[in-house]
């Protein structure tokens, strides 16, 4: 079933207007009040995920419709109760507005208590370790030596080349030195390169 959008094109034009000052003029029960407390949501929910303030005063001809701008301007599901499992402070939602109209919370704020912070920087460093070890496996998969992994270009000749190269001309890159001289180590810190490229 293909999903029906819920603004009709003229309100889509006001909600993607993000001028400071607007001036619109619209009939009786057109969606206006709808469309103006969807901007407000999304302000909100755009200032909660970049960290900042945001500040929003309804103003109308009567107290009545003002506050069924704020009441009832844009419907929601009701929020389940979540709490940090840590210290038990109740944790912040977020909501997306659906095709419906309906905000739907799909995210939590995560508890800054010492135990949440603790547990998510052991959760990085697992996924670090996971992508790292990812990441080994496909530089070893290319023929790189384990004892190279962390090999990185320091020849000039190298750099140039790198920054040369174009697929499907021809060109190589001839390493000439004795024992010792760091020629698989070049030869590595080049092949690294080809691999993160692609």
């Amino acid at each position: 079933m293909k999903s029906r959008p819920i603004l009709l094109p003229y309100q889509t034009r006001w909600l993607e207007d993000d001028s400071r000052f607007k001036i619109g003029m619209f009939s009786r029960q057109s969606g206006k009040t709808f469309v103006a407390t969807l901007e407000i949501v999304l302000d909100m929910i755009r200032a909660e995920m970049e960290g900042r303030r945001t500040r929003w005063l309804i103003l109308s001809r009567g107290e009545r419709q003002a506050r069924e701008a704020i009441e009832e301007g844009v419907p929601y599901r009701e929020q389940g109760e979540l709490t940090c499992e840590y210290c038990g402070k109740s944790l912040e939602q977020l909501g997306i507005v659906g095709y419906d109209g309906v905000i739907r919370w799909v995210i939590r704020k995560e508890c800054d208590c010492e135990e949440a912070r603790a547990s998510r920087e052991n959760q990085e460093r697992q996924q670090e370790n996971i992508k790292r070890k990812e990441q080994e496996s496909k530089l070893l998969r290319a023929g790189i030596p384990k004892r190279y992994l962390r090999a990185s270009v320091t020849n000039a000749e190298s750099i140039r080349y790198i920054e040369s190269y174009r697929p499907g001309i021809g060109t190589g890159l001839y390493f000439l030195g004795g024992v010792g001289a760091g020629k698989t180590y070049e030869a590595s810190a080049l092949a690294k390169s080809f691999v993160w490229a692609g």
